[in-house]
């Protein structure tokens, strides 16, 4: 019995680890956002989403820089609108999914004239918050918004 228990636990476990070790299997985040930089904005926004998730850089609960993040708002505020740009960029450097830094630079960008990177951001933008709203329409538990950092989350409420 005892042998039997031992022998349960041993394949369990093993199954496990071999779970644990599995690769998720899509789309690469970088080769996405080398498409995207490319201005090939027909991609998969929600496997750019999830695969970001799977980087070194993901941090669900922070986000990217917060403090950058609010010296971005705070230089769109200001009107310094190339500072705001360039604090956007330094996050999209690490996190291209963060919504916060392709809104601010949709704003800086109409507001230089800069029309075309404005439009470009704007689609990043929509795509990423169409992959949000398609995950689920929260009515339910099992209907929940799939969301992969907090900040996403309050950007989307």
């Amino acid at each position: 019995m005892r042998n039997a228990l031992l022998l349960s636990f041993l394949a369990i476990f093993l199954f496990a680890a071999i779970c644990y070790g599995a690769e998720i299997t899509g789309p690469d985040y970088y080769t996405i956002v080398e498409r995207l930089k490319k201005d090939d904005l027909n991609v998969d926004f929600s496997a750019l989403r999830m695969s970001y998730t799977k980087t070194p850089d993901y941090q669900p609960y922070g986000g990217s820089d917060p403090e950058k993040r609010s010296a971005a708002y705070a230089d769109l505020k200001n009107n310094s609108y190339l500072d705001a740009i360039d604090k956007a960029k330094a996050i999209l450097e690490r996190n291209y999914v963060d919504m916060d830094a392709h809104f601010i630079c949709r704003i800086a960008y109409r507001k230089q004239g800069d029309t075309a990177k404005s439009a470009y951001h704007n689609a990043i933008l929509e795509g990423l918050l169409k992959s949000l709203s398609s995950s689920g329409d929260g009515s339910t538990p099992e209907k929940a918004l799939v969301v992969i950092s907090v900040p996403e989350e309050y950007f989307f409420l």
